[in-house]
């Protein structure tokens, strides 16, 4: 891979509404992934309750997003496996393209800047 690219993972408390917000960040860059989601360290006492519709669903799909993170690394087939698991109120979106290259020593940086502008 000699490009980057970045994905949202995604919540719908109401399937019916439809309206989805982005609660998470999986950056791939040659170098290596950087992943980020919302309210990770929270814990059920202090979350915001408004926000999820279940906590502990959402720290099972924090794992296994995390789980197949681990498991596919910097391969290609990295977004395919995160967006099989589109189904219910959580899900990957499509994978969009980052043209300009990404140093090893950014990532995180831009991971963070990328979280900021799109998930927070």
């Amino acid at each position: 891979m000699h490009y980057s690219k970045y994905a949202l993972a995604r919540y719908v408390r109401n399937i019916r509404r439809g309206e989805a917000i982005n609660v998470g960040l999986f950056l791939q860059t040659p170098h290596g992934v950087a992943v980020r989601f919302l309210n990770e360290e929270d814990t059920p006492s202090n979350k915001p309750r408004s926000r999820f519709n279940d906590w502990n669903i959402y720290q099972e799909w924090i794992a296994y997003w995390r789980k197949t993170v681990d498991k596919y690394g910097n391969s290609e087939d990295l977004f395919k496996e995160l967006q099989k698991g589109k189904r219910g109120s959580f899900f990957v979106d499509e994978a969009a393209t980052i043209l300009d290259e990404v140093p090893a020593a950014d990532i995180w940086r831009l991971a963070e800047q990328l979280f900021a502008e799109l998930v927070l």
